[in-house]
């Protein structure tokens, strides 16, 4: 069983992976970029650019996602902290001759185990959405990040009548 202060630090681990997955104006002249730096690499295919476009729609899926379980995560290990100070501020008083107060006192350390439980639990789950976010974020780093296309294809991609959109 954990003490305080041992419970696993996944909330610690899963620092939020931030990538810019943005459109950035062209300069004069030059085409289009899907990322916030200046254009490298060859210019990406339309077929590219359609897989480059699904990509960045899953990564904002996954990020979302992954947030999500970090701050449930955080969440329960906040309660916990809660619980554990309020847990060593009763023992300090606790009547050891009292046989209610004991049993009182013993159910909450049931609850504190439960809790423990519960979160090494979640924590798992939580650093699979994690590990597949930041995955996906280097894939679309190394395929799509700051890549040019044309703005053609991006108009045509992003057609409301367009199937798939």
């Amino acid at each position: 069983m954990h003490r305080a202060g041992q419970l696993p630090r996944l909330a610690a681990a899963l620092v939020p992976l931030t990538l810019t997955v943005a459109l950035v104006a062209p300069a004069r002249g030059a085409d289009p970029v899907l990322g916030t730096g200046a254009a490298s690499g060859k210019r990406l295919s339309k077929t590219q650019l359609r897989q480059c476009l699904e990509l960045q729609g899953k990564l904002e899926a996954q990020g979302a996602q992954a947030r999500r379980a970090r701050a449930e995560l955080d969440a329960a290990k906040a309660e916990f902290d809660r619980f554990e100070a309020q847990l060593q501020s009763e023992r300090t008083s606790l009547d050891t001759g009292n046989k209610a107060a004991v049993d009182a006192y013993n159910a909450k350390l049931e609850k504190r185990r439960q809790m423990v439980a519960d979160y090494n639990a979640r924590t798992p789950q939580a650093s699979a959405q994690q590990q597949s976010y930041v995955e996906l974020g280097r894939s679309w780093k190394g395929e799509c990040e700051n890549r040019p296309y044309d703005e053609d294809d991006y108009a045509e991609l992003k057609s409301p009548g367009r199937a798939g959109n």
